[in-house]
C-alpha cells in the first residue's frame, strides 16, 4: 500500500528514553513511545505502509498482523489529532 500522508511540520526528539513530537506549525507537543516515533520517521521518508510494517516485524521481532493492524490504528491516532493529513493524489 502507497503511503499517503503529509507531517512535513513535525519533529521527532528523543529525550530521556521519552519521544516527542513538535508540531511546528500549531505549537504542539505530542508524547510517544519507541514504535511511534519509529513509524513517524518512516512515514516522512515517504516509505509505504508495507515497508512500515515489515520493518518493525523485523526490527522488533513482532507478528506481522497484530504489526499491520497497530500500525493502522497509530496512523488513525494521529489523523484524529491533526498530526497526519491524508494526502490526496
Amino acid at each position: 500500500m502507497k503511503i499517503a500522508y503529509i507531517c512535513s511540520n513535525l519533529e521527532i526528539i528523543e529525550m530521556d528514553d521519552d519521544w516527542i513530537i513538535m508540531d511546528t506549525e500549531h505549537y504542539t507537543i505530542t508524547k510517544v513511545n519507541e514504535v511511534g516515533a519509529f513509524i513517524l520517521t518512516r512515514i516522512k521518508e515517504r516509505k509505504s505502509l508495507d515497508e512500515i510494517e515489515h520493518l518493525i516485524t523485523s526490527h522488533y521481532d513482532a507478528d506481522p498482523l497484530t504489526v499491520k493492524s497497530d500500525v493502522l490504528s497509530f496512523i488513525e491516532q494521529l489523523e484524529n489529532i491533526g498530526l497526519l493529513i491524508h494526502e490526496s493524489n
